[in-house]
């Protein structure tokens, strides 16, 4: 019932919106993380251009269903959803390992995953758990037993207690790279591969309904965030 609702709703804003620039509620679901460090920047210029849309960001990690959460759009991170939505890939999402350079001077810089028992992790946690850390040797995966430090679900405070040398951190790539540049933060090179996932290929995708991209509103957001956001992409 809901869904046939929220059809009818699609039908009518598409027909009022037809001649008129586009207008209206546009409700964004992303990770806390990235709407912080990417998509906000992002959105302060999608409504310089588009004053009559108005945003409804929401920061969480959960999982979200467009049309019964009546989501426009969403980014999440993970392997490409198979499922009847469309996926634009925005980042390979690459994972790093990094830490500060007083740090590694302090506790020495890990070359095998087995050193990594010396040190300190800081961990993010998921929706459900805490994200544990996976290790590749020897032609198998296996979970890493490194001592916690610090968790959290937010990105951002991970970084900041990695550049206060707090411990190691294993974040995507896209949400360091000012510490990177600024030498704050260095990333650590492993022997051995380390990852959060056991070897599926994950990317930051934008999610939306094929029937909701007519919506005129739906279509310009679309457009412009994979313009922005997905600038200097290699696929």
């Amino acid at each position: 019932m809901r869904a046939g609702v929220g059809r009818l709703d699609d039908a009518q804003e598409l027909v009022g919106q037809r001649s008129s620039t586009p207008s209206g509620t546009l409700r964004i679901s992303t990770m806390p993380s990235y709407g912080q460090l990417l998509l906000l920047p992002a959105l302060q210029d999608f409504s310089d251009k588009y004053p009559d849309i108005v945003i409804d960001l929401h920061l969480n990690d959960s999982i979200v269903d467009l049309g019964r959460d009546q989501i426009d759009l969403a980014i999440r991170g993970g392997p490409q959803p198979q499922d009847r939505v469309v996926a634009r890939r925005l980042d390979p999402n690459r994972f790093i390992l990094v830490a500060s350079p007083k740090y590694l001077a302090e506790r020495g810089t890990p070359r095998m995953l087995d050193d990594l028992q010396a040190h300190s992790a800081l961990y993010y946690r998921g929706p459900h758990a805490v994200i544990k850390w996976q290790g590749f040797e020897d032609g198998a995966w296996r979970e890493l037993a490194v001592p916690a430090a610090f968790i959290s679900n937010d990105g951002a405070s991970l970084i900041a207690m990695a550049r206060k040398h707090k411990g190691l951190a294993l974040l995507s790539e896209w949400g360091l790279r000012d510490a990177l540049e600024s030498g704050e933060l260095m990333r650590v090179e492993l022997e051995q591969e380390v990852a959060i996932g056991r070897g599926r290929e994950a990317g930051i995708y934008l999610l939306y309904l094929q029937a909701r991209y007519q919506v005129p509103k739906v279509r310009v957001a679309v457009e412009f965030l994979v313009g922005r956001l997905g600038e200097g992409l290699s696929t």
